[in-house]
């Protein structure tokens, strides 16, 4: 078997001076940073699919949650959270940003104080 610098070496003899694969890419900045923030809204959803598994067990035995109620909060959660994603573009070009993530913010507060003072399933 060959090296892997030997393989390059090879491919670049075979397909001559024209070749290609001696072109590099060229990436635009607004490819960046749309690669760069949606690696880092992954990483949120990773992060809050985390937080929520690690809570569940504590919400279940608090609030008398069987499996299946369980499941249905968890996915409710994240389809809350893809729909203010589609929901939030347009309000972030027609409000601002700044107007938009304070709003998000206190929809996020009041929505933590209304799941903390839940006493069953049909309050979650």
């Amino acid at each position: 078997p060959m090296a892997g610098k030997d393989v390059h070496d090879k491919i670049l003899e075979d397909a001559g001076d024209d070749a290609l694969c001696e072109q590099r890419p060229q990436f635009s900045m607004a490819l960046v940073r749309v690669v760069i923030f949606g690696c880092w809204g992954m990483a949120l959803v990773g992060y809050n699919t985390g937080i929520v598994s690690g809570a569940m067990p504590l919400i279940r035995e608090d609030v008398k949650l069987d499996t299946r109620q369980a499941q249905i909060v968890v996915s409710i959660t994240l389809l809350t959270a893809a729909i203010s994603t589609v929901i939030g573009i347009p309000f972030n070009s027609a409000c601002g940003r700044k107007q938009v993530i304070v709003t998000a913010a206190l929809v996020y507060m009041a929505g933590s104080l209304f799941i903390a003072c839940a006493q069953g399933f049909g309050f979650l």
